[in-house]
Parts: C-alpha cells; structure tokens; sequence
C-alpha cells in the first residue's frame, strides 16, 4: 500500500522497534525486503524507552501524576520488550530469515560508523559501496557529531527498573546477540 502512495525513490526506512513484531508480514508482502536489525544492551534500551514514552505522555498529565507514570512505564515497558524480543527469536530460529537480515551491534555503529556500514553493504551484495559514497558518510560523520543536539539522559533507577533487568530472556538475547 505504501509502495502505491508514494514510491520511494530509493529504498524505505522503517526506524521503529515496533516493526519486529511484524517481520513475517513484512517479507510476506516484500519477500526481497533487506532488513537491518540493531542490537543495544538492554539496560540501555528499556530505559531509553520509558524515557520516550514518558516524553510523549507526560504532556497529557499533571506534575504530581509523573511518578506514578514512570512507574507505569518501568511496568509496562519491559512487557512490550518481552513480546519484542521472543518475536526476534521466533524469526531468527528460521534457516530463511538468514538472508533479509543483518545482526549489527549498535556499539560497533557508534564506535565504527563506516565499517559497520560496509559490513551491511557486503551482507546485502544489490548495495553498491563508491568512494564518494564513503566520502559523503565522513563528512556527514564530522558534521554530526554525536551529541550535536544534546544529550538525552535517563537511568534504570528513574523507572524502577532494577529489578526487572536479571529476566533469563534479556541474557539469552543479550548471549545471542552482543557477544563478541
């Protein structure tokens, strides 16, 4: 439906972490979809998300409701993960998922931006790597730093999330997925 309204004109992003639970409908739709699948410790994900959710929520509700919402989150937020990450390992389990996905440590896409992104371009061999490609990726790369637009701060502790962080699910995914 999207490719109908407004074709792109080179390839889609779908920037969401919502979008692994709909792998399987993706490829059923886009079978040659090439898929890019980030991996970040938890302990900086989950808390990355009540921080986000709390951004988008906390205008519809009074100061003095905000802890409580940020108990909320820290509840509900970990649940959402759970889903997220058993729908990866679903997916990850089938022999043909090998070919539309590529793993990448999100630290290795920090600490090496441009190697990272020529590994992908290796993975996905329709991608085409040209020097000026690269040039334009350094460029962009000093333009931009990292923290350009400031920092965004949060801690398991703003959401009571100590506790829910020891889950076996979070070490296999972790296992699975960031070891090096």
């Amino acid at each position: 439906m999207l490719h109908d309204v407004d074709p792109p004109h080179t390839h889609w992003q779908l920037k969401s972490p919502i979008h692994a639970h709909y792998i399987n409908t993706l490829l059923k739709y886009y079978p040659q979809a090439s898929i890019i699948m980030p991996h970040r410790c938890l302990n900086e994900v989950i808390p990355s998300a009540c921080s986000l959710f709390l951004s988008l929520l906390s205008h519809y509700f009074n100061e003095d409701d905000i802890p409580n919402l940020k108990i909320m989150l820290g509840q509900m937020i970990p649940k959402f993960i759970d889903i997220t990450i058993d729908r990866i390992f679903e997916f990850n389990s089938r022999e043909s998922s090998r070919k539309n996905v590529f793993n990448i440590q999100y630290k290795d896409l920090i600490t090496d931006p441009i190697g990272t992104v020529h590994r992908i371009y290796d993975h996905f061999h329709f991608l085409q790597w040209s020097n000026e490609f690269e040039k334009a990726m350094r460029l962009w790369l000093i333009e931009n730093p990292q923290g350009k637009q400031g920092r965004h701060s949060y801690s398991l502790n703003e959401f009571h999330l100590e506790t829910q962080m020891n889950k076996q699910l979070y070490k296999d995914y972790e296992k699975l997925f960031l070891s090096t």
